[in-house]
């Protein structure tokens, strides 16, 4: 159970899908014993969106402190949205 949970955490940071697609797609074939030992699905999701902000940018004070990384002008099919900064 502590090998799915850090499984999933770990899946988190690196995800762009949802939280709820990310449980759904790591305890689909788990046991349900497992499923059982990992708590209330709210309780996973709360936790994991925890772990998702260590990994999100600070949010700005203002314009000039806005700086957008690649990896956050970039879409899951890996176009670029971002086409023009005036």
């Amino acid at each position: 159970m502590i090998k799915l949970r850090t499984t999933i955490k770990e899946h988190a940071a690196g995800s762009r899908g949802t939280l709820s697609q990310l449980l759904v797609d790591h305890t689909t074939e788990t046991p349900v014993e497992v499923r059982v030992e990992l708590g209330n699905p709210d309780t996973m999701k709360r936790s994991l969106r925890w772990e998702l902000a260590k990994t999100m940018p600070k949010n700005p004070v203002s314009l000039r402190d806005l700086t957008l990384d690649e990896e956050w002008t970039i879409t899951s099919d890996q176009e670029q949205f971002i086409t023009h900064d005036s």
